[in-house]
């Protein structure tokens, strides 16, 4: 259903997050901080689920014409009160903390930023070694 490059760049983002999500949950496991392990937890596959929904909702969007688009805006709009769902169930609920769940949802804009830096940062570290100085 995907094309090979958006499944390639979906499974990148999603191994990515997952490393990060498991590196903060043991982090936050060995500090007793169960409400914030519970919260990262539901908000980082929220996000690696909304990622992969919006994915294959854009790629199946730029084939579709009139009316069939309407269906895919609604189940963007579904996606959206989903998000929302879950950041009222980290708000209401005890036991799962909210600023984790925001977090969570956030990982992987975090982890496409990280990545990007990396990578601009591994860009002029070769050009500065080629003879470019500039930075």
């Amino acid at each position: 259903m995907l094309p090979l490059l958006a499944k390639k760049t979906f499974q990148k983002v999603s191994l990515s997050t997952l490393i990060v999500l498991a590196i903060l949950v043991i982090i936050l496991a060995l500090q007793h901080q169960m409400d914030m392990v519970y919260g990262i937890l539901l908000g980082g596959f929220m996000a690696i689920a909304n990622f992969g929904i919006m994915s294959i909702s854009v790629t199946i969007l730029l084939d579709k014409e009139g009316p069939q688009k309407f269906w895919w805006v609604v189940h963007s709009f579904i996606r959206s009160i989903l998000t929302i769902g879950i950041l009222a169930l980290g708000f209401t609920n005890d036991a799962i903390s909210f600023f984790a769940t925001a977090i969570g949802l956030l990982l992987v804009k975090y982890v496409i930023l990280l990545a990007g830096i990396y990578h601009s940062f591994k860009q002029k570290v070769a050009d500065w070694k080629d003879g470019n100085r500039k930075i």
